[in-house]
């Protein structure tokens, strides 16, 4: 079985938990964060250790924490690129989410939509909430049930492993203009480890049972039967897979980075469907750039962990907040997050889109701060401390950018390169 296959089922177990297990829901007692009044950092962290506290979830995202500024932000990144992407005044648009939480954040941008820009919002065709997991698609329907935006929802169930692989469709192929937007769902993405050999031949990871003699049971990357009592092991063999070939055929710096890499194949995957299926689109993707090095135990560290160690390693957590050394030796129900090397996504995206210099489109990436400042700094004012002048919308989740892809700007707006890398090729 490849690697990216036994994560996927992991995270599938996962993610099949209740809703609130999996996504905290920010709200107090009173009411959101009133982030004007906030004494400064040390009262805000006060506040966000009361709120996990009080909620049954492993996390709490920036949807969450921020609400309703940073999604307020992500409705103006809507807006302007419907507005950028609709020639006729009878145009209409339609907007993807994918992977969202407990719509929060739909009910937000759709909010700010219909009060900010009333225009754009009456030219919504579809609002489409895609995600895997069960329980979280069902809170989101019930959510948006009661807002006024029902009629414009959508709400789709399909596992992304599946969209990646090409074994089941993403969206309806169509070249009406769509604004895909994912807020923390490509670390939950499931990866590929690869091994690097004499520099040039690569090999792809799998996972197989571990027979009693010490022996590898099989070597072909198939599907295996699973047992709890049997130990896992990951194996390397030439590289075979369609989907990775393919996107290490276009992003080859992935295996330069060292010599075993984890792979984001599926969102990689997933790109490339989307551009396919709605090529007139435009995507927000903000997730964490980098991640600290797991909370582990003294045991733990001198333990020899079962998989060998990559590049991109993820951290597995599980739901009393330990984390483990390794996806292989943990328990049921932990999250696994890799972090997303930004560039590397955004130049396989370059060449997946076949994005030229004199293209409509093109793609950057952010430091989120700096994406929140260029689309919405009148939210980022919003939240600043009257004493400190701190912000969560700049200094909080400093681990974490944002990749877009949008329409060409024809002038020079103020601002509009802050903080901005464009990793062209």
């Amino acid at each position: 079985m490849l690697i990216r296959r036994h994560v996927a089922k992991l995270l599938a177990d996962y993610y099949a938990q209740p809703a609130n297990r999996v996504v905290g829901s920010a709200l107090l007692t009173e009411g959101d964060i009133n982030f004007k009044r906030l004494w400064g950092e040390w009262h805000y962290r006060r506040v966000c250790s009361r709120l996990y506290a009080n909620q049954e979830g492993r996390w709490l995202t920036s949807v969450e924490l921020m609400r309703p500024f940073y999604s307020r932000v992500l409705g103006n990144f809507v807006a302007e690129q419907a507005e950028a992407s609709l020639k006729d005044s009878h145009d209409c648009f339609d907007i993807v989410e994918m992977g969202g939480g407990r719509a929060t954040n739909a009910t937000i941008i759709l909010t700010h939509l219909q009060r900010s820009h009333p225009g754009i919002y009456q030219r919504i065709n579809s609002y489409t909430m895609i995600d895997a997991s069960p329980s979280l698609l069902e809170l989101q329907e019930q959510t948006m049930r009661s807002t006024d935006h029902a009629d414009k929802m959508k709400f789709e169930l399909k596992d992304i492993i599946d969209v990646a692989e090409g074994t089941t469709s993403f969206l309806n192929p169509s070249n009406t203009p769509t604004v895909c937007i994912s807020c923390e769902l490509l670390d939950n993405l499931p990866h590929d480890k690869v091994r690097v050999k004499g520099g040039r031949l690569v090999e792809q990871g799998n996972i197989l049972p571990l027979s009693e003699d010490g022996d590898n049971a099989g070597s072909d990357g198939h599907e295996m039967q699973q047992t709890s009592t049997v130990p896992l092991v990951e194996a390397f063999a030439p590289l075979s897979d369609p989907l990775l070939s393919s996107i290490l055929k276009l992003a080859p710096e992935y295996t330069r980075t060292s010599v075993l890499t984890w792979i984001p194949t599926v969102a990689c995957g997933v790109l490339h469907r989307l551009h396919q299926e709605r090529p007139n689109s435009t995507l927000m993707f903000a997730d964490f750039d980098w991640l600290p090095p797991p909370d582990l135990t003294k045991e733990q560290g001198l333990a020899k962990r079962t998989s060998t160690w990559a590049a991109g390693e993820p951290i597995v957590t599980d739901m009393d907040g330990l984390d483990h050394s390794c996806y292989l030796e943990s328990p049921d129900h932990c999250d696994i997050l890799f972090p997303t090397n930004f560039d590397h996504l955004a130049k396989f995206v370059h060449k997946s889109w076949n994005i030229s210099n004199n293209a409509p489109f093109q793609v950057d990436v952010y430091k989120q701060s700096d994406f929140l400042e260029r689309f919405g700094p009148e939210q980022v004012d919003a939240t600043k401390s009257w004493l400190t002048g701190f912000t969560p919308m700049l200094h909080d989740f400093s681990n974490c950018s944002a990749l877009t892809v949008t329409r060409r700007q024809t002038s020079n707006g103020e601002g509009t390169n802050k903080g901005k890398r464009n990793p062209n090729v």
